[in-house]
């Protein structure tokens, strides 16, 4: 081992702090999910340790952009990192904790995951009857199916032809040496390729999903709900309307389908009625919430600046990317930065007291994943706008949820492409760089600015990313205009959620699409926390 054992220690003791951190957290997001009603063991820890994985396969990022901004020092390598041998060493070392953390990824989508989810299902479906073994051949037999779609993507991983590394007669010869050597090994090409896909499909889920989500979240937050009191005159006077309008349609023989209609909604009223009779009787409840109130508004505020802050460098670097890179089929790959990345800048910065930046990074993945949680939450889980699951705090179904971590899994995935969109420099090289020796001296260039050849190491995971970016071009095409797409899902989430308004008090426990599960009497006493409290 060429890496000295204290760089090491530097390296993996936060990231073990981090997995603790991210196992509590995970711990605590499927519990608060979690139906209080049908509670399935092994449904539990799947969802924990599936969402622990994924959460590890970013968490991992800041680690590598250490390890190789930790090699250089005033532009020099350091003496452990002084050959090519060690910082080889220093790159496999990293490739191979993607690759493990990948594949444990792909073991939960193609198989645990489908498991414990048709395992579920089927006693459903089953008799009362049925017993354990049953329903593991039934479980099985759809398990086979995911298995051996893997095996057929692994397969054209292997098989597909990929572009050759441009030579020196190339037209982007200059790129050559960004262009990593992906396409020697063929089972690093079947798993680049799996890996390629979920991203893309995470792409989506963290655009309509995460992006709608980081609109709506915060918007929510600062607007808060109608007090209890506004509730109240407001479905009084709904009830009043819908009486009239019921009378009416009778008096002058409406249809009937329209009659019946209106009965719903007076129902409905009625319901929620009944629901904010029982929130004015937790009188010290109602109270509580509205002590918290400021310190609920001052985080949708905070939230809110982070998003737009978000979403701005995300245009800036398109822009960046579409004005001074390649062309799509280079995936808009570019030799440096043209504009100053104020995100890169601060986590640069940050970087120097590792682990800040750590943290930072961390963090913003989380806020991801709330916004993404959240986006789930408001509109529920479809496919071609066909509502499967609702997702709602102590109860939701196993099968819900284990649908919910799937799409999180992916979406996580591609949190990775979109770190590249928001601070490529700093994902790519950290804070390396090199010394340009010139008339008036020596002068100490940025790698995340001007890459140089054997002077500037980057991290593992951009080498992996942009590989296919050149190799198969219409992955990095995806992505590049995917970053549009969820700009564009977040402006128009944002003026949806504003135009909305404040949503009544009893909105937060009151649906009409319940589950059947979930038909109860019983109000839930806990506030959904992505979700505003009372306001006045």
């Amino acid at each position: 081992m060429i890496i000295p054992s204290s760089v090491l220690a530097a390296t993996w003791i936060p990231f073990s702090v981090v997995l603790l951190v991210e196992l509590v957290l995970c711990v605590v997001f499927v519990q608060y999910f979690a139906s209080r009603k049908r509670r399935e063991c092994g449904s539990f820890l799947v969802c924990i340790l599936g969402l622990l994985v994924a959460l590890l396969s970013s968490s991992l990022l800041p680690v590598d952009i250490f390890l190789v901004s930790f090699a250089k020092e005033n532009g020099q390598f350091k003496e452990w990192a002084a050959s090519k041998e060690s910082r080889n060493e220093m790159n496999e070392l990293m490739q191979y904790a993607y690759y493990g953390l990948y594949g444990l990824d792909m073991l939960f989508v193609f198989g645990i995951l489908p498991f414990a989810f048709f395992y579920n299902q089927s006693r459903d479906e089953a008799d009362e009857d049925n017993h354990l073994s049953s329903r593991c051949v039934s479980a099985l037999k759809w398990t086979t199916a995911f298995v051996l779609f893997a095996a057929l993507l692994l397969t054209l991983g292997a098989l597909i032809p990929l572009r050759e590394t441009p030579g020196s007669n190339s037209s982007i010869s200059d790129l050559e040496w960004i262009i990593p050597k992906l396409g020697n090994d063929r089972g690093e090409n079947s798993l680049a390729l799996v890996v390629n896909i979920f991203t893309t499909l995470g792409v989506f889920f963290l655009c309509f999903y995460g992006a709608y989500g980081m609109a709506a979240m915060p918007v929510s937050w600062i607007f808060g709900r109608l007090s209890l009191e506004s509730t109240r005159d407001d479905l009084v006077t709904s009830e009043q309307a819908l009486k009239v309008r019921i009378e009416s349609a009778k008096k002058r023989n409406g249809r009937i389908k329209e009659v019946a209609r209106m009965e719903g909604e007076l129902e409905d009223v009625r319901r929620q009625l009944g629901i904010l009779e029982q929130m004015e009787a937790k009188w010290c409840c109602a109270k509580c919430f509205l002590l918290c109130r400021p310190f609920q508004f001052l985080a949708g505020l905070i939230f809110f600046a982070i998003s737009l802050f978000v979403v701005g460098v995300i245009v800036t670097t398109n822009l960046d990317r579409i004005l001074n890179g390649e062309g799509y089929r280079y995936g808009y790959v570019i030799n440096g930065t043209a504009w100053v990345n104020p995100i890169d800048y601060v986590l640069t910065q940050l970087q120097v007291a590792f682990p800040i930046d750590y943290i930072v990074l961390v963090c913003l993945l989380v806020y991801i994943v709330m916004c993404v949680v959240a986006g789930i939450v408001h509109s529920g889980i479809r496919i071609c706008c066909v509502s499967l699951y609702k997702i709602r705090p102590r109860k939701t179904k196993p099968e819900a949820l284990l649908f919910l971590v799937y799409i999180l899994i992916f979406s996580i995935l591609a949190v990775n492409v979109l770190f590249f969109s928001i601070a490529p420099g700093y994902y790519s090289y950290g804070t390396q760089t090199w010394n340009n020796a010139t008339v008036n001296g020596t002068k100490s260039v940025k790698c995340a600015d001007h890459p140089k050849p054997e002077e500037c190491v980057k991290t593992a995971n951009a080498d992996f990313l942009l590989a296919y970016f050149y190799k198969m071009w219409v992955f990095g095409a995806i992505y590049y205009w995917s970053n549009w797409l969820f700009v564009s899902i977040f402006l128009a989430g944002l003026v949806f959620r504003c135009a909305r308004g404040r949503p009544k008090a009893t909105d937060a426990h009151f649906q009409r699409e319940y589950d059947s599960e979930d038909e109860d009497n019983e109000m839930s006493e806990d506030n959904d926390p992505l979700l505003p409290a009372f306001r006045p």
